[in-house]
This record gives C-alpha cells, structure tokens and sequence, in this order.
C-alpha cells in the first residue's frame, strides 16, 4: 500500500491512487489480498509480539537504535 506522509498526502496524489485503485482491477485484487494477509496475520497468537519485533526491526534499518 502507498503512503502518503505529511507533504506527499496532497490531493491530487491522493486521488490518483483512488482513481488507479478503482479503474485498475488487479491492483484492487492485490491490495485486498495482501491487507487480508497482514489482517489475517494480526489475528493469529502472538501477534503483539510479531508487531513489536516488526517495529523493532524496522527501526533498526533506519535508525540508529
């Protein structure tokens, strides 16, 4: 899923992904498989710790922590 953080969360860059999600059926149908894979995965047992790892890790990539 795109983001769109404080100066990239403009209009028209948030129209053009609602307009390339509804006309483009197949990124639709990834978009939606690939949230219920994540949905799915919360889910499960465990997830708190999966998350906390994931968040652990991510900012070991990008920080200095």
């Amino acid at each position: 899923m795109r983001e769109f953080i404080q100066h990239l969360a403009t209009p028209e860059a948030l129209a053009l992904e609602a307009s390339r999600l509804l006309n483009d059926s197949q990124a639709r149908s990834r978009l939606v498989s690939e949230m219920s894979t994540i949905v799915s995965s919360l889910e499960a047992s465990g997830s708190t710790r999966r998350a906390s790892q994931a968040i652990i890790a991510a900012l070991r990539e990008n920080s200095e922590f």
